[in-house]
């Protein structure tokens, strides 16, 4: 996956050292993917949502982790592979909130990520 900043230039130094060590060790590209693989297949799915299904699929994570969807939906869209747009009530939080949907390169880059496990 093409690599984009996680923190932005004007967040605490703290961000930048987090990206700094989650970018060495791997962790931001896998839950990069994880989250693509998550909308692909529950497409239109809420952040809250997706971060729910996280939790079930990947319990090692756990609900405080620092590579929560809400921080990586965002990213994945900067690069093309998802799209935001339209709101709905979610269904964890009971909030208007964004539904989240891959794009055709999405669904590419999530199949391709689906047959290297």
């Amino acid at each position: 996956m093409t690599e984009i900043r996680a923190s932005r230039v004007t967040d605490p130094e703290t961000s930048h050292i987090a990206e700094a060590r989650m970018r060495g060790d791997g962790t931001l590209s896998l839950r990069r993917a994880q989250v693509l693989r998550l909308i692909s297949k529950h497409p239109l799915s809420t952040s809250g949502e997706i971060g729910v299904l996280m939790e079930r699929q990947h319990p090692s994570i756990g609900h405080s982790a620092s590579p929560a969807p809400h921080k990586r939906l965002p990213e994945l869209r900067k690069l093309g592979l998802v799209w935001s747009g339209e709101k709905r009530t979610c269904r964890v939080s009971g909030h208007l909130s964004m539904i989240w949907n891959c794009t055709p390169a999405g669904m590419l880059a999530a199949s391709a990520l689906g047959k290297s496990e």
